[in-house]
């Protein structure tokens, strides 16, 4: 239900803002992040995505397999 929904978004949102917060972050946690995204992503809601995907676009560095899943998502995300 929403609360479930509302939860994921939180945790998305949470996984975003940890991976902002790497200056340099290294191949483990690149592939980590990748890893972890996708599927809170993909389980969170429009309005998450947006927030996440407006933040991603500050980082310096992204997984390349971030990078081509956001790209691939509708213009309005």
């Amino acid at each position: 239900g929403p609360m479930a929904i509302r939860k994921k978004d939180v945790v998305l949102m949470a996984t975003v803002s940890s991976f902002e917060g790497l200056a340099h972050p290294t191949r483990s946690e690149l592939r980590q992040f990748a890893e972890l995204f996708t599927p809170l992503f993909q389980a969170s809601s429009e309005e998450a995505r947006r927030q996440a995907v407006a933040a991603l676009s500050q980082c310096i560095v992204i997984p390349q397999a971030v990078a081509l899943f956001i790209g691939n998502q509708p213009i309005s995300v």
